[in-house]
């Protein structure tokens, strides 16, 4: 009797059950947020099952809707329109730091004239070693004798005796790296000219709606078939 009633019981539970899962399928679920996107929309003046095509709505981005985007004034845009590439360039190359003054980039001046001090201060450093090396030179070489390893003169700065052939070494060194910081200041000279020159590319580039990239799939056609590939159009709109 007891197995019976387990039994009848456990049936009616699963019946049970069954008729909850089914009730509550066929329950809308309105706590759930709506669709955000160009997905359809319901309208709620419509009974249930009668959603046809002309009565589906999309929530769609309208022509007044705000776009992210970087607007600038107008005495702005007439600055930008004002800068010519070539005349930074030019003025940047008589007079470093002027093309970047020209472009409005100020803060780059003080930067180009540090590095064009440390090159000066190098360069002086060098030269005044090679001056004082080849004065010792001359002055050990004068010396009486055959044996360079004889022939040594004193180093002020360095309160050093050197023979003829440290002296040497010494002078070639010191006149070598004064050359190479000359040629280095005249590199950095011409950065400073390129650096004008682009900044006022980039300024006046032109990254307005005018200028529409298109890309297309295509087919190629070659000597081993037809090809898959992409096709691009830049299209000019004035």
């Amino acid at each position: 009797m007891n197995a019976l009633f387990l039994r009848l019981s456990l049936i009616g539970l699963f019946l049970w059950l069954a008729v909850m899962t089914t009730s509550h399928a066929q329950t809308a679920d309105t706590s759930r947020p709506a669709p955000v996107g160009r997905f359809p929309v319901i309208r709620q003046d419509l009974p249930a099952d009668t959603i046809r095509p002309d009565v589906v709505e999309y929530d769609t981005l309208s022509a007044d809707t705000p776009v992210d985007t970087v607007s600038l004034s107008d005495s702005a845009n007439a600055k930008i329109r004002k800068i010519i590439p070539k005349r930074a360039a030019l003025l940047s190359l008589a007079l470093p730091g002027l093309g970047q003054y020209y472009n409005g980039q100020i803060w780059k001046i003080p930067l180009i004239y540090a590095g064009f001090t440390t090159f000066g201060i190098l360069i002086s450093k060098f030269n005044g070693d090679y001056v004082e090396f080849l004065s010792a030179y001359e002055v050990a070489y004068s010396k009486p004798g055959t044996n360079p390893v004889l022939k040594k003169a004193v180093v002020a700065s360095r309160n050093l005796e050197l023979d003829l052939n440290q002296l040497q070494r010494g002078t070639e060194f010191y006149r070598r790296w004064r050359d190479y910081n000359y040629i280095f200041t005249a590199l950095f000279w011409a950065l400073n000219v390129v650096d004008a020159n682009v900044t006022a590319h980039l300024k006046t580039f032109d990254i307005s709606d005018s200028l529409t990239l298109r890309y297309n799939p295509v087919v190629i056609p070659s000597t081993v078939g037809m090809v898959p590939g992409i096709s691009l159009t830049l299209s000019f709109r004035k």
